[in-house]
């Protein structure tokens, strides 16, 4: 018989901490400071099978599978790149929101991380729904090839060492997906802000 699964979040979060004590890592200050996030996100990515852990040469290491698009669109003679400007957290207990710049870390618009038995495509239309609130048909949805980042240490959840491989995917967006001021997702922690960029170069569309 299958448990709940709000039993089964307060099992793998209890887990969660207890192997990060047994390494000696403070979570406690996660989600408070630069970029972390709260331990209880490394707990429903590990619950929804969006990501898992392995203890490696005494060190966590967190790895997950996922896809990634760059979004284009072509307005008249320009064309137009779509980048996750900022994020900005909510107030976590006595601690100011925070704002993390995206836009000159990463190379793609959007990501998403793929749950167990997901295909990247689905993750990806998944992915666009969810942050941008875009669903297909699109002009052009087209695959780049995968590529593995890592071991690196976390950003999110520093202490522990993470790889990430990812599929990466061109989309070119319909006149009517195409929202000149750009793209708002909201979550329970943070506000994420997308804008569109002018750039040189030609692009099959």
């Amino acid at each position: 018989m299958k448990l709940p699964k709000v039993l089964r979040r307060m099992i793998v979060n209890y887990r969660t901490k207890k192997l990060l004590e047994r390494y000696g890592i403070d979570y406690q200050k996660w989600g408070t400071t630069g970029e972390s996030r709260h331990v209880s996100f490394l707990a429903e990515e590990i619950l929804e099978g969006e990501a898992y852990l392995e203890e490696v040469d005494g060190r966590i290491l967190r790895k997950s599978y996922g896809v990634v698009a760059e979004v284009y669109y072509r307005d008249g003679t320009d064309l137009l790149y779509l980048e996750e400007d900022r994020q900005v957290y909510a107030p976590v207990g006595f601690q100011p929101s925070r704002t993390r710049r995206r836009a000159d870390k990463i190379r793609h618009s959007i990501g998403e991380k793929c749950k167990i038995g997901e295909f990247p495509q689905n993750a990806l239309i998944r992915g666009f729904r969810e942050e941008l609130g875009i669903t297909p048909p699109f002009i052009q949805f087209v695959f780049l090839g995968g590529e593995t980042r890592g071991v690196v240490p976390s950003v999110a959840f520093p202490g522990i060492l993470t790889q990430y491989h990812s599929d990466r995917y061109r989309v070119f967006l319909t006149a009517e997906q195409f929202n000149p001021d750009g793209y708002i997702e909201r979550q329970p922690d943070k506000t994420s802000y997308f804008v569109w960029k002018k750039v040189d170069g030609m692009l099959a569309c």
